[in-house]
């Protein structure tokens, strides 16, 4: 299971971004005894999916808590808040293009953020909502 959790940081830039999610990524490569990568995020979160699916055998499970945050506390900056969004898109939309490879998906938020652009890449996955203790499709 590949848990990513965005509460612990403030994000008052797109480096502030880019160097939390890559030292996740790290964690979890080390976890898992795979190459570190020094690529862009999405390409990390895309081989570290595609390198314990591989060596596992086994579909990946992703939770990623607070996906959101950043959109959120850039909400008042527009040239950040659009600057946070084009890096957060190619790194969801991994999730799409890694289908094969992955067993569930589930990503936690408190704020409902289904019409803006950082999720169009993954306008094709089936969606299963956490509502009062329980999940609807």
């Amino acid at each position: 299971m590949l848990h990513l959790d965005f509460n612990p940081l403030r994000y008052d830039s797109v480096s502030s971004l880019n160097d939390f999610v890559a030292n996740l990524l790290k964690q979890l490569e080390n976890e898992y005894e795979l190459p570190t990568g020094n690529d862009r995020i999405e390409i990390r979160f895309q081989n570290l999916i595609n390198g314990i699916y591989q060596k596992m055998g086994r579909q990946v499970v992703v939770l990623i808590d607070e996906y959101h945050k950043p959109l959120l506390e850039s909400l008042g900056d527009e040239k950040l808040n659009a600057d946070l969004r084009a890096t957060l898109k190619p790194f969801y939309g991994v999730l799409k293009s890694a289908d094969a490879a992955l067993r569930f998906v589930m990503l936690t938020g408190v704020t409902r953020f289904s019409k803006v652009s950082v999720f169009s890449d993954l306008n094709q996955l089936n969606a299963v909502l956490w509502r009062g203790g329980s999940l609807h499709s």
